[in-house]
């Protein structure tokens, strides 16, 4: 079976290397981007299985590399995770929501509820494959 691929987006080196690791350690395979340009750039040539993003990114947020994701015919359905820490969680929780990401996670996220909650969107956005 086919190890899930993880589009991983934060502007925080430090960020990208403890959860990118975590995620790996977990069966999966990780892209990292550390700029919203290089995000859109990597969902489009791997089109990866999910994207966690964090909303607040130097030069292109989260939010617009979402509805750009969103908004490409190839890339549309790739379900998103906000992940922040500028939010209280009902903040977070309700304008991720309206932005139609799968899920959120608030910063610092332990290893667990990464994991688990990046599992959880894979389950729920599994399709069954024809033979």
């Amino acid at each position: 079976m086919r190890k899930p691929l993880v589009l991983l987006i934060d502007d925080e080196e430090s960020i990208l290397s403890v959860c990118g690791d975590a995620l790996e350690q977990s069966g999966m395979r990780v892209t990292r981007a550390q700029t919203g340009a290089q995000a859109i750039w990597a969902a489009l040539a791997d089109v990866p299985d999910v994207v966690v993003t964090d909303l607040r990114l130097r030069e292109l947020s989260g939010w617009e590399v979402a509805r750009r994701i969103k908004t490409n015919a190839r890339t549309k359905d790739i379900p998103i995770i906000a992940l922040s820490g500028a939010y209280t969680l009902e903040e977070l929780r309700e304008q991720s929501e309206a932005a139609g990401f799968a899920a959120c996670i608030m910063k610092p996220a332990s290893h667990a509820a990464l994991v688990s909650t990046v599992h959880t969107v894979l389950s729920n956005s599994r399709k069954p494959e024809s033979s």
